[in-house]
């Protein structure tokens, strides 16, 4: 009795653990597209971004994912059925009629487990790989045209294997960033200009307004971002079109291929305005001589490499005494 319940656990333990989960690093063939087409692609590739050539093209990208194997070690579950089977094949012919009936019987019970045994095996080779989980990986994708621009972030495995970037003209800046009533402070008055023609800006230029130096080392990093921000919303108002700040970010990323930098000096700036299709590009600082402070700003024209034009605004230092200075600022270079 011993031996038939043995024979016939072969195949129950044979289908329990014939199989393992395995984690697969594989590879995704991706046709990234764009609308218009022939933008320029670019991947994140850890803290910067790889340009990966114009649109229509293919790129690889690895994943993981768990797969089930067979365990082929299973095969060895056939050699009780077969050895059982002979056996009682064997005996079934010797000796008393009682003997060959158990032996009879004991060969019939081995045939069914090896017959069982061999079906699960053979299933088993047929599933053998299949996936049954992934790890969502992202993909994010940057799309650049001279005006257009589109980014989207995608999981690997990427269904249907394609990837379709839509550009877009950037969007402007937001509503102006509420400005709170100056507190009177007396100025000493600017000197005035010398009569002549004032001469404007065209309206409707795209300007790439970068971040104000403070070159007297006097605010934090947030109050300079608000002064910038602040700065492009008044250029807005006055008809020019600015190019997002986050557009810039992202662009200096992909070039310096590192984190973030602040991009003060001239030739960062031409560059860089260049590279998001703008036509001009401001740089302003903030000074203190004294007890006082003065905001400067200095228009380039990126066809010709030259200053176009300048704007000044003296001011004292605080906050608020400055946001009016960039107010200025704006209106000088819109010919106001």
């Amino acid at each position: 009795m011993c031996r038939v319940l043995a024979l016939l656990l072969c195949p129950l333990l044979c289908a329990a653990g014939c199989f393992s989960l395995q984690r697969e690093v594989r590879t995704q063939r991706i046709t990234v597209t764009s609308e218009p087409a022939g933008a320029r692609v670019s991947a994140r590739e850890g803290p910067g971004f790889r340009i990966l050539g114009p649109a229509p093209l293919q790129v690889d990208r690895p994943y993981a994912v768990t797969v089930k194997r067979f365990r082929h070690a299973n095969w060895l579950w056939l050699l009780p059925g077969i050895a059982g089977t002979a056996a009682g094949g064997y005996f079934a012919g010797q000796g008393d009629a009682e003997a060959s009936l158990s032996a009879g019987v004991f060969a019939g019970l081995s045939a069914v487990g090896l017959i069982i045994a061999l079906v699960v095996d053979i299933v088993g080779e047929v599933k053998s790989g299949q996936v049954v989980g992934s790890v969502p990986t992202p993909l994010e994708l940057w799309a650049q045209l001279p005006g257009y621009v589109a980014h989207q972030v995608v999981s690997l495995p990427v269904p249907g294997e394609r990837v379709h970037l839509a550009l877009a003209p950037p969007a402007m800046p937001a509503q102006p960033i509420a400005r709170p009533a100056p507190v009177p402070t007396p100025v000493p008055p600017m000197p005035a200009p010398p009569p002549g023609p004032i001469r404007r800006v065209k309206k409707g230029t795209i300007i790439a307004v970068f971040d104000v130096e403070d070159a007297a080392g006097r605010l934090k990093d947030k109050e300079l971002s608000q002064l910038t921000e602040y700065l492009a919303t008044k250029l807005t108002e006055a008809g020019f079109r600015v190019v997002p700040r986050n557009q810039l970010r992202a662009r200096l990323v992909e070039e310096k291929k590192e984190g973030f930098k602040k991009c003060y000096d001239e030739t960062c700036q031409l560059e860089l305005g260049k590279a998001v299709a703008a036509q001009k590009s401001l740089a302003t600082k903030l000074l203190q001589v004294g007890e006082s402070c003065a905001v400067s700003a200095t228009l380039y024209d990126l066809k010709t490499e030259t200053t176009e034009r300048a704007a000044s605004a003296r001011t004292n230092c605080s906050v608020n005494a400055l946001m009016d200075g960039m107010e200025k600022i704006a209106g000088q270079l819109g010919g106001r």
